[in-house]
């Protein structure tokens, strides 16, 4: 599961204690790979209380078939097939060499970065694996507006898709079959099984989630509109169940542990990532505080 010189290095530190464990294997992931992606993995708030750029393995909600490279479980998908390397799915450092240095008591760690854009709004919080968290919800300011003109639905498919479905593929013009996903579960459930779409009419347990997801997000305003605008619980004559199939895959996935996010410049992204180094564990909303966006769409 891991490369052996990594393997060699950790057994080190098992005598340590459970924050300065982490911190230390965090470094000898930085230093083995060279570059900073671990930071990618990193919680401020963690419950083992590490430095916020050290990976806190106890950190619960971290859902591990959230990632990416994932692949998808149903009767579409080989489930032989192997997952894809991470570094091949998203590549932040292009192999340029990682900067940074350590304070003396290895609490810090320093490097460059630089303020892209600024978050002005958030949807709700996932709250255990049932529920999102109403009261959560931080609506874009009121003149909030979509850089993405008449091509606001395809940004939201795509926002809500992470830009990837099977095998990483990136989300084309069929993957807008996310905007014609019933929102009530009884209907979609009684459509699917009209269809004979067996896969999806199968998925009571999980579809639950695509429901109160919108329930929660539906009213939060998009510009002069509103998200649930964008949808429709139609399902088009002609479609194709593995298209449908595909993209409720791709949300279940995306929307694990994950926020909708507004920036200043009117960016729809699907997730959080907290900075790189920070001095302190305080995360303001509508502050320079947040160094970076993942899935910070540009179409």
């Amino acid at each position: 599961m891991m490369e052996p010189e990594i393997v060699r290095r950790i057994t080190e530190f098992h005598s340590l204690p459970t924050p300065d464990l982490f911190r230390e294997t965090t470094i000898v992931f930085i230093q083995h790979y060279r570059n900073l992606e671990p930071l990618r993995e990193a919680n401020p708030w963690g419950p083992t209380r590490t430095p916020s750029w050290v990976i806190d393995w106890k950190w619960g909600q971290k859902i591990l078939f959230s990632a990416l490279e994932k692949p998808f479980a149903g009767p579409f998908w080989d489930p032989n097939t192997l997952a894809l390397p991470p570094e091949r799915v998203y590549c932040a450092h292009r192999n340029l060499p990682a900067l940074y240095s350590l304070s003396p008591d290895r609490q810090f760690l320093y490097c460059e970065g630089f303020v892209i854009d600024k978050i002005c709004g958030l949807g709700a919080r996932e709250k255990g694996y049932f529920h999102w968290e109403p009261t959560s919800v931080f609506p874009p300011p009121p003149e909030w507006e979509s850089r993405y003109g008449r091509a606001t639905a395809a940004a939201i498919y795509t926002m809500m898709l992470l830009g990837r479905v099977t095998n990483c593929e990136r989300v084309s013009k069929r993957h807008s079959a996310l905007l014609s996903l019933p929102r009530d579960e009884n209907r979609a459930m009684d459509e699917f099984a009209r269809r004979g779409w067996t896969f999806l009419a199968n998925q009571p347990d999980y579809y639950f989630r695509w429901s109160e997801w919108r329930n929660v997000h539906d009213s939060m305003p998009v510009g002069n509109r509103t998200l649930g605008s964008y949808f429709s619980d139609t399902i088009p004559k002609d479609a194709d169940k593995f298209d449908y199939s595909e993209v409720f895959n791709a949300a279940e996935r995306a929307n694990m542990s994950r926020r909708l996010m507004f920036t200043d410049k009117g960016i729809l992204a699907g997730r959080l990532i907290m900075p790189t180094a920070l001095t302190t564990s305080k995360v303001a909303l509508g502050t320079s505080s947040v160094s970076c966006l993942d899935a910070a769409l540009r179409l």
